[in-house]
Formats: C-alpha cells, sequence, structure tokens
C-alpha cells in the first residue's frame, strides 16, 4: 500500500507482530505504527509531529476498510 503526504511517497508494509512499517528516505529512517483499539497510532518515530497527517490518512483508510468488511458481513448474512 502506498500513501502521498507531503509531496513523499510512503510505501506501507504489514509486519508479522502486527506494526505497520514504511520509511522516510529524506530523514533515512523507518516509521512505525501499532494498531491500538482500532486506530493506528505512531509508535516507532510515527508519533512525530512531522507524521500526523499521514497518521490521519492512515486511520481514515482503515475505517473505509472497516466499513467495507462490516458491508460485506452484512452482505453474506443477508445472502
Amino acid at each position: 500500500m502506498t500513501i502521498k503526504d507531503n509531496g513523499k511517497e510512503f510505501h506501507f508494509e504489514r509486519l508479522s507482530n502486527g506494526l505497520l512499517r514504511t520509511y522516510d528516505y529524506a530523514c533515512a529512517w523507518d516509521v512505525t505504527f501499532k494498531k491500538i483499539n482500532g486506530k493506528w497510532e505512531g509508535w516507532h518515530n510515527g508519533g512525530y509531529i512531522g507524521y500526523k497527517s499521514l497518521l490521519n490518512k492512515l486511520n481514515l483508510l482503515q475505517q473505509q476498510v472497516d466499513a467495507e468488511m462490516a458491508l460485506t458481513k452484512d452482505l453474506k448474512e443477508v445472502i
């Protein structure tokens, strides 16, 4: 998955421990996010203020995915 934010592209990967990882080439470091109570929060470097809008986009995307999954579940019950 790729998200564009502030003129940069962030390519995400889901790690086996549940964290979501990306790499910030401008800063040359890993940035990770952890899902807590259904919401992504900054973890390693992800809590910095510079990633606030990226984190907001990530959570909006998660809300869309959750809504689609709920709709799919509802449709399976009807069919």
